[in-house]
């Protein structure tokens, strides 16, 4: 079962409307695996640097998966060194 619409793995998208989707996304999932990064910290400009290339939204999302899961382990292991 696919969560998304085939829609959203079809190059259809401008950018701008990539950079919604991927803030839609990032508010939906915002506890999880780093998103809320994307709505507290990231202007457009800087989702649509780090989403540069991708022509879906699935290519947008899996091009700052990687980089917000480890910004999401860091600050994990932040808060756990200062409990140590």
């Amino acid at each position: 079962m696919r969560k998304y619409p085939r829609r959203y793995f079809e190059p259809t998208f401008s950018f701008a409307e990539l950079v919604e989707m991927i803030k839609a996304h990032a508010i939906k999932n915002y506890n999880k695996n780093g998103w809320d990064y994307v709505v507290e910290c990231y202007e457009d400009e800087e989702i649509l640097e780090m989403i540069k290339g991708a022509k879906t939204f699935h290519g947008a999302k899996c091009k700052m998966a990687p980089i917000l899961k480890i910004k999401d382990e860091m600050r994990r292991e932040a808060k756990a060194m200062r409990n140590w």
